[in-house]
């Protein structure tokens, strides 16, 4: 079973708006709503509105004062509510970055580079 959570995604003032449906003591605490805003932010990156209801249903809005402004004048049934899956992104797999391919060994270059007068060292052969 995937997480999920209910929301609604929608153009406010021009700017892309998730509102979260979250429990009213969330935005009783100043720090748990910010909490809530940020991690939703990060995932979903876009501005974030979150929304409770109190016991007769009243909705309060926390987020950005215009945006805030904006959806209390909006009528409640207007704002397309649903479910939405809060996909966690997968980790990356670690691994060590592969090196280039190193050239081919080419022994002119190695013997021009050398200046042609000697063999390279290991090439040089001993008699017994």
């Amino acid at each position: 079973m995937s997480a999920s959570f209910t929301g609604a995604a929608l153009p406010v003032c021009g700017v892309d708006v998730l509102i979260v449906v979250v429990q009213p003591w969330i935005l009783a605490d100043p720090h748990e709503a910010q909490l809530y805003v940020i991690a939703f932010a990060l995932r979903f990156d876009r501005t974030i509105v979150l929304m409770a209801q109190d016991d007769r249903r009243v909705p309060t809005y926390y987020g950005p004062a215009p945006i805030v402004r904006a959806l209390g004048v909006l009528p409640f049934e207007i704002i397309p509510w649903q479910r939405m899956p809060y996909q966690l992104p997968r980790p990356r797999a670690w691994q060590l970055p592969i090196p280039p391919e190193p050239p081919p060994y080419d022994s002119r270059v190695l013997s021009a580079s050398l200046g042609d007068s000697d063999p390279p060292p290991c090439a040089r052969t001993t008699a017994s």
